[in-house]
């Protein structure tokens, strides 16, 4: 009997300190969720009433010109007394494509002291109207961002690259000339790279510093 009353009194301390555990674990968890710090968003959202932010957008670029002949786009690029960088490009290019958002930020960085002029070479081997060429050029610019003048050459490849002087026939190519007219720098195959972004832009830097 002696026995069973001590197994009694075993258990029942048992029993109490099992509920007191956990009820002081309970109490502890709650404590804890209080104490801990809200996790930060992710969104950035602004107090109430504030106006909403204004968010920089791209200018939208002129229509492009449809040149009736190799005289008009050389014309364009064939100016004395202006720094020009000359991007040929088309919008079937892939490579071409993806460095347009790049010039397009050039050009609006350096506008008012260097001009930008885009000629596509879309017609080449497109047999779609002028005006479908065309838009489907100006949708590629506006993507892009580029909102430099943009020409496109007429359809005769051949005349056109031998009218131009062009050292290869492959795209995209761009160059910089000197107020002068002179190439001071010509790049075959896309500017994406740190160090073809470096040299366009130092060709730029120098013809800038070359005497008027």
């Amino acid at each position: 009997m002696a026995t069973f009353g001590f197994l009694f009194i075993v258990l029942t301390i048992g029993l109490a300190a099992g509920i007191l555990l956990a009820v002081g674990l309970v109490l502890a968890s709650l404590l804890g969720r209080r104490k801990r710090a809200p996790v930060p968003s992710l969104i950035q959202r602004a107090p109430a009433g504030d106006p909403p932010t204004a968010v920089a957008v791209a200018p939208i670029p002129a229509p492009s010109i449809v040149a009736l002949n190799h005289g008009a786009v050389l014309e364009a690029i064939r100016r004395p007394g202006e720094i020009l960088v000359v991007n040929h490009w088309a919008t079937w290019c892939e490579p071409c494509v993806e460095e347009l958002p790049y010039l397009g930020r050039l050009a609006q960085e350096l506008a008012g002291r260097v001009r930008f002029v885009g000629i596509s070479w879309d017609r080449f081997s497109d047999d779609d109207g002028a005006d479908a060429v065309r838009s489907r050029v100006d949708e590629a610019r506006r993507l892009a961002g580029a909102a430099f003048e943009s020409w496109i050459a007429p359809p005769d490849s051949a005349g056109f690259l031998a009218a131009a002087q062009l050292a290869d026939a492959r795209i995209p190519q761009t160059a910089v000339l000197t107020r002068r007219g002179a190439v001071a720098w010509n790049h075959l195959g896309e500017i994406t790279s740190d160090g073809d972004r470096r040299a366009l832009e130092g060709a730029i830097a120098a013809a800038l510093s070359e005497p008027l």
